[in-house]
């Protein structure tokens, strides 16, 4: 006579269960870090690609009519770019100039790139002139100096250099040759990013 085994019904405990949530809950967390630290590095790959192609832009037209290209702007910066959320590319007081932008493209020979915009205050980059005294009133050195400043995401150092060091505060607008140890002119803080002061050789 054969015997009848039962087969005993098995299946996950709660502590069973609670384990594989957990493990997944961890591996999204890390997949989403992951995922933003690649979009931040995609993005400042992108500006600092613009970056360069500006600032070969402006000193080609520099080297030719032995002056920058000159904006509209009251404040003393235009926008490195032509595409930003209502014409504006820092803190909408510095804006797109169509005419500086026709001037730079007849030196490169062609379309300008467009730098990455910092998701939280949509901050790109801009030129900022020598003024007499305006908002950019930039000294390096001790020197009204022009600048390229842009914005830059995260604590790695600017990505076009060698960037100027804050000598001052942000209201003086003064600035050293020796290098940031940060690499960055100014660090993030809140929701502003990190800000890269780029000095451009006198007109």
């Amino acid at each position: 006579m054969k015997t009848l085994m039962l087969k005993r019904m098995t299946g996950f405990t709660i502590v069973e269960l609670l384990v594989v949530i957990s493990a997944i809950v961890i591996l999204a967390a890390i997949t989403i870090v992951l995922y933003e630290g690649g979009q931040v590095q995609a993005r400042n790959a992108q500006t600092a690609a613009a970056v360069r192609v500006y600032k070969d832009a402006l000193l080609l037209y520099q080297s030719i009519n032995h002056a920058y290209p000159q904006g509209n702007n009251p404040t003393g910066g235009t926008c490195l770019g032509d595409s930003y959320p209502n014409d504006a590319c820092w803190f909408n007081n510095v804006y797109e100039n169509a005419a500086f932008m026709t001037a730079l493209k007849g030196v490169q020979g062609g379309n300008l790139p467009m730098p990455a915009l910092n998701p939280k205050n949509l901050k790109g980059a801009l030129f900022a002139p020598i003024k007499g005294a305006g908002y950019y009133d930039n000294t390096l050195d001790g020197v009204r100096t022009d600048f390229i400043i842009y914005s830059w995401e995260g604590t790695s150092p600017c990505g076009v250099g060698p960037v100027a060091s804050n000598a001052g505060d942000a209201n003086v607008l003064t600035y050293s040759s020796t290098a940031p140890a940060s690499g960055q002119t100014e660090p993030p803080s809140g929701a502003n990013p990190a800000q890269c002061y780029l000095p451009l050789p006198a007109a």
